[in-house]
């Protein structure tokens, strides 16, 4: 995978993205379908890149399952509410 520092950058560029150039970036990823969705169970362990990697996840829909685990053991470990995880501000993680 990534070496944390291309991982702490990306995060960081994210975070100081508009919303628009974020949601395009997700866009992008999810565009990728399947390929993708190793890199989104990868992405979940880490605090940081979870919120967009579960944002990936959902658009990806079904072709997401292999990532379910993953995505279950995330919301497992934050505590947050499946429902919500989604749903939080990408600027206040």
């Amino acid at each position: 995978g990534p070496r944390p520092e291309v991982i702490e950058a990306f995060a960081a560029a994210m975070q100081d993205a508009e919303p628009e150039v974020v949601g395009e970036v997700i866009a992008a990823l999810a565009g990728k379908g399947k390929a993708v969705v190793p890199r989104i169970a990868r992405a979940l362990s880490n605090e940081k890149l979870r919120p967009y990697a579960v944002r990936v996840a959902a658009l990806l829909g079904a072709d997401a399952e292999p990532a379910l685990p993953a995505l279950l053991e995330a919301w497992k470990v934050t505590g947050d509410d499946p429902g919500t995880l989604n749903r939080r501000p990408l600027q206040t993680v």
